[in-house]
């Protein structure tokens, strides 16, 4: 089975999830990363992120493709088309069985035009952010710009034509069929590498880390912007250090939203207690979530949660917000807490709870590492089998 990939997506659950399922001996593979330029070029983190998580080095046959971006929505509905032209050329000469996209536009809807070239059936994952743009109420939270009338249109093609649409949780595969009720929809979660996201000695990951083994340290991880909710979590930290004034806050991501925090840290008078970490590579990840006394996920809306993931198989007791993804990842009192969004008094409260009782804590810490490996740990092995099962019945 030959699969073309195709991303403008440069999460490290994306490209993991590709690695894991070309090693499986009967799927081969080329996979094409693609970006727009314009963002490439006026953002030396987004350069820095895709420099560190870009393939080539693990997977020979990967690619790069620049699509070229004009100032920010500018002409943005026709990106998908110049992909697609571009696309074409590059694999005009290739027999794939299969194309896998990654977000609906520009990816998915590129993906839809050369598979219907090339006689093949695509699929396209959805992780959350490109399908909510199709809903103003849902971008005006996210702070997003929404789809224009010629985006929205193209978006309504790729839901309805793309052979499966892969959703990573229920209820954000409830809202697109609410939209589409005619859209192939399948539920697969993200899955993440339990080769290297496991529990390990908290005294040891804090030596490598050069962290005091005293601390009570408080992780979160996640782009700094405003749907991840983290300034009720640094705003948390004021009830919090009253209990527990050893307790820091560890913030890792990085995004427009830093310097906000740092200011915000200022104002409130806990820059000595909070630390704003910007890009962490994946091998250091597992120190940091090991290293951790309890990770939050503040989110206002959240269609997965990858970082939730990790951090509770490396055995951490989470507390996330009720949002799409994490009431499905999290069960509420037995290997972590659900809390209301916007609300730093319950993040606190829960937080206190987890530090004060030694015997809740042991045993969310033993739930949490059990579940998310029984739970999360081979969840490409389903994508493979669609790809079986599409592949039959085109």
């Amino acid at each position: 089975m030959n699969v073309l990939f195709l991303s403008s997506t440069f999460g490290t659950f994306v490209h993991n999830q590709i690695i894991e399922i070309l090693s499986n001996k009967n799927i081969e593979g080329t996979i094409n990363f693609h970006f727009n330029i314009y963002e490439y070029l006026r953002s030396r983190r987004w350069r820095d992120i895709i420099k560190e998580q870009y393939l080539a080095q693990k997977v020979p046959d990967s690619m790069k493709t620049y699509y070229p971006g004009l100032p920010k929505y500018l002409f943005e509905s026709i990106y998908p088309e110049i992909l697609y032209w571009q696309l074409k050329y590059l694999y005009r000469k290739s027999k794939f069985d299969l194309i896998h996209a990654h977000k609906i536009l520009p990816t998915g809807y590129a993906a839809m035009r050369l598979a219907d070239k090339l006689g093949i059936p695509f699929i396209v994952t959805t992780h959350g952010s490109d399908f909510y743009k199709y809903i103003p109420e849902i971008a005006q939270i996210r702070k997003t710009k929404p789809y224009s009338k010629q985006e929205r249109k193209k978006v309504q093609k790729v839901l309805l034509k793309a052979n499966k649409i892969i959703c990573v949780s229920l209820k954000f595969s409830n809202d697109i069929q609410k939209f589409f009720p005619e859209a192939n929809v399948e539920i697969i979660q993200n899955s993440y590498r339990s080769d290297i996201f496991f529990q390990s000695d908290r005294n040891y990951a804090r030596n490598q880390l050069r962290l005091p083994h005293k601390q009570k340290i408080i992780l979160s991880v996640g782009n700094f912007v405003t749907t991840k909710g983290h300034e009720y979590l640094i705003k948390s930290m004021l009830e919090i250090k009253d209990q527990f004034p050893e307790a820091r806050l560890v913030l890792i991501g990085g995004g427009p939203l830093k310097n906000k925090y740092i200011q915000l840290c200022n104002e409130l008078g806990i820059s000595n207690i909070v630390t704003i970490i910007d890009l962490v590579k994946q091998d250091k990840l597992p120190l940091w979530y090991n290293s951790s006394d309890v990770f939050v996920l503040s989110s206002l809306d959240e269609a997965f949660g990858i970082a939730l993931v990790e951090a509770m198989a490396c055995g951490i007791p989470a507390i996330a917000t009720n949002t799409h993804g994490p009431i499905e990842i999290i069960q509420d009192g037995i290997d972590g807490f659900i809390i209301p969004s916007r609300d730093q008094g319950n993040i606190a409260k829960k937080v206190n709870e987890l530090l004060s009782n030694n015997s809740v804590y042991d045993k969310m810490s033993k739930n949490a590492a059990q579940n998310m490996k029984k739970k999360y740990s081979k969840k490409n092995l389903e994508i493979i089998n669609m790809y079986r099962q599409v592949i039959k019945n085109k």
